[in-house]
């Protein structure tokens, strides 16, 4: 239903599915990490799975 991301320090996700509100924070170490548009479309997906 809502995303929205922002990045301050580390960057978080707050996705609301229904009454559902899920806040995730990523620490992402190394070389490597995900855009926050890909963690968003990956934990989003996930969580329409998950409804109950």
């Amino acid at each position: 239903d809502y995303a929205f991301a922002y990045k301050e320090i580390f960057p978080t996700i707050v996705l609301q599915q229904g009454s559902k509100v899920v806040r995730i924070t990523f620490y992402q170490l190394g070389d490597y990490s995900l855009s926050l548009d890909e963690l968003a479309e990956a934990f989003a997906a996930s969580l329409k799975g998950q409804s109950q």
